[in-house]
């Protein structure tokens, strides 16, 4: 196993430190935490991740200390790319709010490109690193395409992001979308 040490100052803790060692067994696999736990820490990581809450802060540590790590093992052992129609499940529109015009078309354009926006998934978890969570973002429709596109992704995955953002930005929504958009996703196995 490789060995994981997490130093976090917690201002909940009233800006005090907490200091957990654990072993991650793999880039799939969740961190185990092993040392003392006094402040309730790993304890929150656990709580977070088994009610699935987005979102909370110790989810995102934990995800991102699983993404870092992980992604170290990934590249070890660069995995070949899977089927898209097998990560469907995996990628789930939630939601689409367009406060403006064209709530419908927005909807649509949306559901028949997710498959562009798969790619992105695909890549991120190729070799084996988890993501799952929810990917929100916001952009505003002008003219039929996206501008200032925002992701906000628990767990943090920033190529993921980037990619996601990118593909948001190339899209062409129809003349009468206009508006801010807000869409949410579902990540991860079901």
């Amino acid at each position: 196993p490789l060995q994981v040490t997490v130093r976090y100052v917690a201002p909940t803790l009233g800006g005090g430190e907490a200091v957990l060692n654990g072993e991650l067994l793999g880039p799939r696999s969740v961190v185990r935490w092993v040392s003392e736990d006094t402040a309730g820490l790993a304890a929150g990581f656990g709580e977070c991740l088994s009610v699935r809450q987005p979102f909370c802060p110790l989810r995102v540590l934990q995800s991102w200390l699983n993404s870092q790590v992980g992604q170290g093992l990934t590249n070890l052992s660069a995995g070949a790319p899977r089927a898209l129609s097998g990560l469907e499940a995996e990628f789930q529109l939630v939601s689409v709010q367009l406060v403006g015009e064209g709530q419908s078309q927005a909807e649509s354009t949306l559901k028949a490109r997710t498959r562009q926006l798969l790619t992105c998934y695909e890549r991120a978890t190729r070799g084996g690193l988890a993501v799952s969570g929810p990917l929100s973002v916001s952009f505003d429709v002008v003219s039929g395409r996206a501008q200032d596109v925002s992701v906000d992704l628990a767990p943090e995955h920033p190529s993921l992001g980037r990619c996601v953002a990118k593909k948001i930005e190339r899209l062409r929504f129809s003349k009468s979308v206009e508006g801010s958009a807000y869409v949410s996703w579902e990540l991860g196995p079901r």
